[in-house]
């Protein structure tokens, strides 16, 4: 782990979990997504044994949900609904802020 994740754990936690949840990549059949789920809470854990409860993620999910749009982009620009379960999963943390105008790469 490099120092600026050290410092920045919450921004750490929300790129993994939008990477395990909405990447297009790690879109599997049920017994696959039953298994990320389950790896997904272990690591949770580890994670929080290691760094301590995470508060207040929301906008972090926003920031982590706009960062996965952007860099898969130019990957899907074909087939840009590729990316609507990122757009989705992004749009329900900013309404859970109150924010839901705020901009992502569509």
């Amino acid at each position: 782990m490099d120092e600026r994740t050290r410092r920045r754990p919450r921004a750490d936690v929300a790129r993994t979990v939008s990477i395990l949840r909405v990447d297009p990549l790690a879109r599997k059949p049920l017994l696959q997504w039953i298994g990320l789920r389950i790896f997904e809470q272990a690591w949770r854990i580890g994670y929080q044994r290691t760094r301590g409860r995470l508060k207040d993620m929301s906008l972090f999910y926003v920031w982590a949900g706009t960062v996965i749009q952007h860099d898969l982009a130019h990957r899907y620009k074909h087939s840009p609904q590729e990316l609507t379960p990122a757009r989705r999963w992004t749009n329900k943390w900013k309404a859970r802020i109150g924010r839901p105008g705020i901009e992502t790469v569509a």
